[in-house]
């Protein structure tokens, strides 16, 4: 089960922090599944020394890359909050600790401070244990595993298909869907009942596609950059007539009735966009105001209401993984209304 991983997690990370500061008793408080989307999975609360405690939010595995984007997203919380996570690197350590981000691993590398009663920890350079099963890399996050999660995240009834239906469905192989599938069932991601497959901790799941397919898949997807002086071009064009979508603010812009106003325009296109370039008068340039990726998935699908945008997932790992607040909220706005 996936909260058992949790659970693992935050003993193991909880044992070190003891072991420099005297907390006292320990008491923890797991937070409902069906938490908010940026609330925490657990508050933590000790007899002595920190007070109140901390809200935690555990992730299994902690990237640099949205760093910016975790740290507005605690901004918004008025509790002290905590990561706590397998293994922060020497370099993540530091960038946390710039960033005012306490957090926790498993191997004792932590930053924690408070100012009354006075409290500073600052440990890092432990290193992760590189052996057992347990420590071998997650296929489940990789390029293959993500285009497959893709699809079962947009259409989640999907996970009780057969696998042969489901490689048809995402033109992956049989081999890979098996591979994505296992490390679903280790992770608790998946739980059979009577015969029949359901997604578990959805949420969980999300915010790790969201992680990764900044570093595993996304700089695999062709991107082309183009200058246009025509910034809103595509609220005049049908852009699924050149078999393109949008995806990114403009897509956000859509999907949340107007509470973004986009700087940069986002495209996932089939093939070739010729065509759409020619009208609309694109021309190469490195820092382009648009950007163009090639489409990971097949077919359009899951639930979405807006013409010509790619799926709601996409625009939140999109504008979350920006880094810019002004995204951030509107990644907020659409993962609430959409992705619950």
């Amino acid at each position: 089960m996936y909260r058992e991983n949790e659970e693992e997690i935050l003993e193991k990370a909880l044992q070190h922090l003891g072991q420099v500061i005297p907390v006292g008793k320990t008491t923890i408080y797991w937070h409902d599944q069906a938490r908010d989307v940026f609330f925490a999975d657990a508050r933590v609360e000790f007899n002595d020394t920190i007070k109140p405690g901390f809200q935690v939010e555990i992730r299994y595995q902690l990237r640099r890359e949205g760093l910016r984007a975790r740290q507005l997203l605690l901004d918004q919380c008025n509790l002290p909050r905590l990561l706590v996570t397998r293994y922060v690197t020497p370099p993540l350590a530091d960038e946390l600790r710039e960033q005012n981000i306490q957090f926790l691993d498993t191997v004792g590398n932590m930053f924690i401070h408070q100012k009354t009663p006075f409290v500073y920890a600052f440990i890092k350079g432990n290193r992760q244990p590189r052996i057992g099963y347990a420590n071998r890399r997650v296929k489940l996050f990789r390029e293959a595993g993500l285009k497959v999660l893709f699809y079962l995240l947009c259409n989640q009834n999907a996970v009780g298909m057969a696998y042969r239906e489901i490689a048809k469905n995402t033109g992956m192989a049989l081999g890979t869907i098996h591979n994505v599938f296992v490390d679903m069932k280790r992770f608790g991601y998946i739980r059979t009942y009577k015969g029949t497959r359901t997604l578990q901790f959805v949420d969980k799941l999300l915010d790790a596609w969201v992680d990764a397919y900044p570093i595993e898949l996304k700089p695999k997807l062709n991107l082309r950059r183009y200058t246009t002086e025509k910034h809103f071009w595509w609220k005049e064009v049908d852009v699924t007539q050149y078999n393109v979508l949008l995806g990114g603010e403009p897509a956000a812009e859509i999907l949340t009735e107007g509470y973004l106003h986009p700087e940069i325009t986002t495209l996932y296109a089939d093939n070739q966009i010729t065509k759409l370039a020619n009208l609309i008068r694109f021309r190469k340039d490195e820092n382009g105001n648009t950007l163009v990726y090639n489409k990971f998935w097949p077919q359009v699908y899951g639930n979405y209401t807006a013409n010509g945008v790619v799926p709601p997932l996409l625009v939140y790992a999109d504008l979350m993984n920006t880094n810019q607040a002004r995204n951030i909220e509107a990644a907020k706005l659409i993962r609430e209304k959409y992705l619950e």
